[in-house]
């Protein structure tokens, strides 16, 4: 069983968690591993099947689950449910904001709403859940924030532009919000690289006649790390305070990548999006 990390002696075990993009992939497992490790939890997804089959296995574990059907892209949804959150069960002191949406294809092929729509939940809900949620977190003596970027907020890819752009202003954001709050709460960004999830079969792309050889391809080849396996390791970074977790052999590349090649990376990311690797 998933254990959390301490600092100096200390438990950084939350008591209340709100996680967005609860009802698959890695918000899903980090809702279950939150559970299983007495942590009530607050779910917040689009998808009210999924999330009440989340909230479900929550329980089972023993804690606390509400759900909340939330577009994270809706300001004043998230707004409302936060505070509805606080004044049914008082300030979270954790917030995992994974909730996110791909897009492939060249920017010239892409309709401008698709890119909307990508900036408004990957970027934008990010920014909104942690606005509407950081002066409850802000209350507790120790409070945690997750945002999740990925490896495509390390390098760019080609035909995934507006996901990079989302994804590298997660990263931006969550920078200059690490030194914004204040020290009680901690702030992280997490890189996952390829993950098994639904990501890319719930995508939107520039050309539909794309979508199945893309999906088979993750599915095949790029997605190497279960979602469980993720949750576990950004639950080890951010219980231990670090600013920035890597998850994966591939986001390991990719960080390592943007470092020491600078520029010259693009050669190899070029050929990954073109689907040449």
């Amino acid at each position: 069983m998933f254990r959390l990390a301490s600092i100096g002696g200390k438990s950084m075990r939350s008591r209340r968690a709100v996680v967005t993009g609860a009802g698959g992939g890695i918000g899903a497992a980090l809702a279950t591993q939150l559970a299983a490790a007495g942590t009530a939890v607050v779910l917040v997804d689009n998808n009210p099947d999924a999330l009440s089959r989340v909230a479900d296995r929550c329980r089972d574990l023993g804690v606390p689950a509400s759900s909340w059907e939330v577009d994270v892209a809706d300001h004043g949804a998230v707004v409302d449910a936060a505070r509805q959150v606080v004044e049914d069960d008082g300030p979270p002191d954790a917030l995992f904001n994974v909730a996110g949406l791909i897009h492939h294809g060249p920017l010239v092929d892409s309709d401008f709403a698709d890119i909307q729509r990508v900036i408004q939940v990957d970027l934008l809900g990010t920014i909104s859940c942690c606005q509407a949620f950081l002066p409850a977190l802000s209350t507790h003596a120790r409070a945690r924030i997750v945002n999740v970027s990925s490896a495509f907020g390390l390098v760019g890819v080609a035909g995934y532009s507006a996901y990079n752009a989302a994804k590298f202003a997660v990263r931006g954001f969550t920078e200059a919000l690490q030194q914004e709050t204040p020290a009680n709460v901690t702030v992280s960004c997490a890189f996952p690289g390829g993950v098994r999830t639904d990501v890319m079969r719930n995508g939107l792309y520039a050309t539909a006649a794309d979508r199945a050889g893309i999906v088979e391809r993750f599915d095949d080849v790029i997605a190497r790390t279960s979602p469980d396996a993720a949750a576990e390791v950004i639950l080890r970074g951010s219980g231990l305070g670090r600013r920035r977790i890597i998850v994966g052999a591939d986001a390991q590349v990719a960080n390592a990548l943007s470092r020491i090649a600078g520029s010259r990376y693009q050669v190899l990311t070029r050929r990954l999006g073109a689907g040449r690797t």
